[in-house]
């Protein structure tokens, strides 16, 4: 078995390799200014989704109606 068949595409492929590299960036990275800068946007993407999936789950209750 290739390493490539663990893969469903090319797009999960470069997924991982750029969180992998993301990882190595961020342990060698000592410039406290970038590692906030990132980890506010990290922050802000994650509330954006966040977001989405509260809007995408959300129930409407349906009450009785007094006519």
């Amino acid at each position: 078995m290739s390493k490539w068949n663990k893969y469903k595409s090319w797009k999960s492929y470069k997924s991982h390799l750029l969180t992998k590299w993301f990882i190595e960036w961020v342990d060698d990275e000592y410039d406290l200014e970038t590692i906030e800068a990132t980890k506010t946007k990290l922050v802000q993407r994650e509330t954006e989704l966040k977001r989405i999936i509260d809007i995408s789950n959300r129930v409407t209750i349906k009450g009785f109606k007094n006519e």
